[in-house]
């Protein structure tokens, strides 16, 4: 069986350019956990939904997923700078 994780890494995204949505949004989702995201309206939990499903692009940072298969660890680079 194989078992995925979630990495963001320093997630900043931008509404209209000035405007920063998310700024330095780091975390971690081990294999079979589940995370909930909550705040206020307008705290990005949306905009953080959208970028780790790729509906747009971070201004910086990234989202990696991890899939773990026996003894290998398959590495995808959803989003970034590289």
């Amino acid at each position: 069986m194989e078992d995925i994780f979630l990495q963001t890494i320093f997630l900043i995204s931008r509404y209209l350019q000035d405007q920063k949505i998310l700024d330095g949004v780091s975390f971690v989702v081990p294999a079979g956990r589940s995370v909930a995201i909550v705040g206020t309206s307008g705290s990005g939990k949306s905009t953080i939904l959208r970028l780790l499903f790729r509906f747009f692009n971070t201004d910086s940072g990234a989202v990696n997923f991890f899939v773990s298969s026996g003894s290998s660890l398959i590495f995808y680079a959803l989003i970034g700078d590289f």
